[in-house]
């Protein structure tokens, strides 16, 4: 759809089913593993262990090519198909159904290992206060890695394209949006002049979560209706996330998901109980 001197072109206008390219479920893989471990280090202490991991990969069909909104790419008025031979403002997709629909990438990995010991006192607290009390201290470690890829049009390449056909002996670098692959008129594009605007927007997402604990749980002594038990411990928990894009997207490149910034943030959380 073309805007002439504000007003839309009405007269030839290309629309776009997307049914063909809409999906309630993509294709989705997943693999899990955990693993645990005990050792009776001695009759009083055991030591234990936990692995996990997970691996997902996925992806979904998606149209050829994304419309770019506003500022809208201009049709220059000396472009050879141009048909109006004014400038031209282009609301549209550079790639119809005849390209097909192409698929978003997205992974998602993650890590979790916890080793730790429990025991009791009753080994070295025989007939005392603290001979049934028991104690527990562990740390985890776990990492996550997700990413996604997802293809889009890159906005500076896709104007430089379109002003590139005022020449018509030579047009080895022009972008045609009248293009009709149907019917075969108007000057055609070449697959090397597509690449050029083609662009895949990455961004990778890893967070890291340590956590160390500790506790003790016993009893105090003993009431008519029953023992008075206790139970206090407490936790640090260190956390780390940042998410890193490619070039294009922190340039904002690209035509429909424009772009994104590199982003970081860590955090200390210290907590404690007492019952």
């Amino acid at each position: 759809t073309a805007v002439i001197n504000g007003m839309p072109s009405v007269d030839q206008t290309c629309t776009f089913d997307f049914r063909d390219y809409s999906v309630l479920l993509g294709n989705l893989s997943r693999a899990n593993m955990f693993a645990s471990a005990d050792y009776d280090l001695t009759g009083h202490t055991t030591l234990f262990s936990e692995i996990l991991g997970s691996r997902m990969r996925s992806d979904g069909i998606s149209s050829p090519s994304y419309a770019v909104p506003p500022p809208l790419p201009v049709v220059p008025a000396d472009h050879i198909d141009n048909p109006w031979g004014k400038p031209a403002a282009w609301f549209g997709r550079p790639l119809g159904r005849a390209n097909g629909g192409v698929r978003n990438v997205a992974t998602d990995d993650t890590m979790r290992m916890v080793i730790g010991a429990k025991g009791d006192f009753e080994g070295v607290a025989r007939d005392g206060l603290f001979e049934d009390w028991g104690w527990e201290l562990f740390g985890s470690w776990g990492v996550s890695t997700y990413s996604q890829r997802i293809q889009d049009n890159l906005r500076e390449p896709l104007q430089a394209a379109l002003n590139s056909c005022s020449n018509p002996n030579d047009l080895s670098r022009c972008f045609n949006p009248f293009y009709s692959a149907i019917d075969g008129t108007g000057t055609p594009n070449s697959q090397a002049v597509i690449d050029s605007f083609a662009g895949t927007y990455v961004f990778v997402t890893e967070h890291a979560l340590h956590t160390y604990n500790g506790g003790l749980n016993g009893t105090l002594f003993d009431l008519p209706g029953g023992a008075v038990g206790v139970a206090v411990g407490g936790e640090v928990r260190r956390e780390w996330r940042t998410t890193q894009v490619d070039h294009d997207a922190e340039l904002e490149r690209y035509g429909f998901v424009i772009g994104n910034r590199d982003t970081g943030a860590n955090r200390n959380v210290y907590s404690g109980y007492l019952e």
